[in-house]
């Protein structure tokens, strides 16, 4: 080895940060500079002094390191560390004592080229650095101009990368854990990132197979960029972060075997060129967020964000699949959440898409037109909302607000469905105390029956509300809203067949249409009916009434009901549209309130005004006596002509 007094060091031209690993080494004291081919350790670079190892492999407990302020190891080309197996770490940045004393901070350890680590050790790190920080803010560093492959073979625990506070900085392609394929065959973390502001930066990729945690971020910064990040666990988590920012602008695959591919607890985890947010997460809270570029997130369970202060969760790309658990799951329990689907894939492909997990946090979440959704939507307990934006809902299963749909508790749960058409199952949307039909919606709910909310909070109509400019459509032949009903829009029970009954067992409001199929002939024809079983407000709702092959008839008694209150029923509670009759076969009906309720009633049709048997007779103006005049004078002419010829 080449070593150089700390006077003498050479100034480096591009020194680029990168850190080192756990030290252990033997006590004892130390020489400058260390060169062997194996030993304990093998290579040094101690004092302030710069070393340049002489050969390309090394091996033994804990093979190299530097430490010391200002102290540089160089490693050339083509090198590979290989550990014992009693060993706590192959290469070393900031200390080198074994027992774990206070490391040196400063010292920098410069691969020129590509380099190979390979530690044998139980609770062992390939890779360690130092945290801690000279006069100058000079943290301790790891830089590798080519690529990197760092490995744990066998044993147990430990990692096989740790930076406790240092910097990495990989120029080429880097991968970690084992070969292409195979994971680390006992549970080791792939990379530790600890301390406080430990920074570690992939320029060209990132591999990472772990048997236990693939990444494991707890402060500072994991940075992929270049090509394309692929971390792997095939037992536990690939991605845990409690603080600090895992950022990977590059196309990327996230997978966990059995576990959760991605945990966030607090911190930051931007994936696929992310341009959703560049806002930092508040203090104790979460952001998640994938972007454009090709993003898999996949495991049994996908993504769990559960930091106290609250989370947020969005998605502008990508896919998150669970294989059996939650594909997107939040649980702050005092706190608020957010999840919003612009486009992507979320599924579970056994369980639930989105889940808003025990607690009293209030999760707020939107999904786009854009977003391909299988699976259930389960939220939980507090004030939760969902808007849906026009989403194909064909693949959920279920849509549920949470606890009830009582606002007794407190707690309001509002469903906003927006531009949504075609059938959907009523029982598929469960617990919530306001529905919402907007967006130019045509919805048809199938089944008998829908639970929703009453009553009125802070001034917002509880219960179902359907928007002016959407239709919702009850195609059953009974079908039940157990809860209010406004109509603002129009309510439709006219599908060609009389008869079917829409029982609400609240109260019913609205300025909208009501469409309703009848038969109209006499008080016993067939019709649909709208039954109110709580009040009706004094804000009138047309009646579009569609006829069925009646042919008309005078009606006996009330009349075809139309409309049943068993409440309060305002006087101008519903109307027919202008000019307020229906004609039909010769027979005229109207709208009339008996009681509570309100029937089509028929009489004969009034003659037009046009008819001879009703008409006024016509008054002579003064031009029709003079024609008058003129013609009689003409006939009594005539007359004496004809006389004088008889003569």
């Amino acid at each position: 080895m080449i070593c150089r007094s700390p006077s003498r060091i050479p100034s480096t031209t591009h020194r680029v940060l990168f850190a080192a690993l756990l030290s252990s080494f033997a006590s004892g004291s130390w020489a400058v500079c260390s060169d062997a081919a194996s030993g304990n350790p093998a290579l040094t670079a101690t004092e302030g002094s710069t070393c340049n190892a002489s050969r390309t492999g090394y091996g033994g407990n804990n093979v190299a390191g530097a430490t010391g302020n200002g102290s540089v190891l160089n490693l050339l080309a083509g090198t590979s560390l290989v550990t014992s197996s009693g060993s706590t770490y192959t290469l070393s940045s900031g200390g080198l004592n074994s027992g774990g004393v206070a490391s040196e901070p400063a010292s920098l350890v410069h691969a020129l080229g590509d380099l190979s680590l390979t530690s044998r050790g139980d609770n062992s790190r390939a890779l360690f650095i130092y945290a801690g920080a000279n006069a100058a803010n000079v943290l301790n560093k790891v830089q590798v101009d080519g690529n990197l492959v760092a490995m744990r073979a066998g044993r147990i625990g430990g990692a096989v990368v740790q930076n406790s506070g240092g910097v990495i900085e990989i120029v080429g392609s880097t991968r970690i854990g084992a070969d292409d394929s195979t994971p680390a065959p006992a549970p080791v973390d792939g990379i530790r990132n600890l301390g406080t502001s430990g920074s570690n930066f992939f320029r060209n990729g990132l591999t990472i197979y772990s048997a236990a945690t693939g990444i494991v971020n707890a402060a500072g910064l994991v940075q992929v960029q270049g090509s394309a990040a692929n971390i792997n666990s095939t037992g536990g988590t690939a991605i845990n972060i409690s603080a600090g920012t895992v950022d990977m602008p590059v196309p990327a695959t996230i997978t966990s075997g059995s576990g959760t591919a991605i945990i966030a607890s607090g911190g930051q985890v931007a994936l696929g060129n992310s341009a959703l947010t560049s806002a930092t997460p508040a203090a104790g809270s979460s952001l998640m967020t994938i972007g454009t570029q090709a993003v898999t997130v996949q495991g049994a369970n996908g993504i769990l964000a559960s930091a106290a202060a609250g989370n947020t969760v969005q998605m502008q790309g990508g896919s998150v699949i669970a294989n059996t658990g939650d594909a997107i799951a939040v649980n702050a329990p005092a706190a608020a959440n957010e999840i919003h689907i612009q486009t992507g894939t979320l599924s579970a492909n056994a369980g639930r898409a989105i889940y808003d997990g025990p607690g009293n946090g209030n999760t707020s979440v939107t999904l786009e037109i854009a977003a391909a959704i299988s699976g259930s939507i389960m939220l939980g307990a507090g004030s939760d909302s969902l808007r849906i934006n026009g989403t194909d809902l064909s693949n959920v299963a279920l849509v549920d607000g949470g606890d009830d749909a009582s606002t007794a508790d407190g707690d309001i749960d509002r469903l906003t469905l927006s531009a949504i058409n075609g059938p959907q199952p009523a029982a598929k949307f469960l617990n919530w105390e306001r529905i919402l039909l907007t967006g130019n919606s045509d919805l048809t709910w199938t089944g008998s029956a829908l639970a929703t909310g009453g009553g009125a909070v802070a001034g917002e109509a509880m219960g179902l509300v359907v928007d002016a400019g959407s239709t919702l459509r009850m195609q059953e032949a009974a079908f039940s809203v157990n809860g209010d009903l406004g109509n603002l829009g129009q309510l439709a029970l006219n599908n060609g067949q009389a008869g079917d009954v829409l029982t609400v067992s609240g109260d019913y409001a609205g300025s909208g249409t009501l469409a309703l199929d009848v038969v109209l002939g006499d008080s016993s024809s067939a019709a649909d009916r709208l039954v109110v079983q709580g009040n009706t407000a004094a804000v009138p709702t047309t009646l579009a009434i569609s006829n069925l092959a009646g042919a008309g008839a005078v009606t006996s008694g009330d009349g075809i009901l139309v409309v049943q209150v068993s409440g309060t029923s305002a006087a101008n509670a519903f109307a027919l549209p202008a000019p307020g009759y229906i004609d039909q076969g010769g027979f005229r009906y109207q709208l009339v309130q008996v009681g509570g309720n309100w029937y089509l009633q028929a009489k004969a049709a009034t003659p037009p005004a046009s008819d001879a048997s009703t008409a006024l007779k016509a008054v002579p103006t003064l031009g029709s006596w003079a024609l008058l005049l003129l013609s009689s004078m003409a006939a009594m002419f005539g007359m004496g002509q004809l006389r004088r010829r008889q003569r």
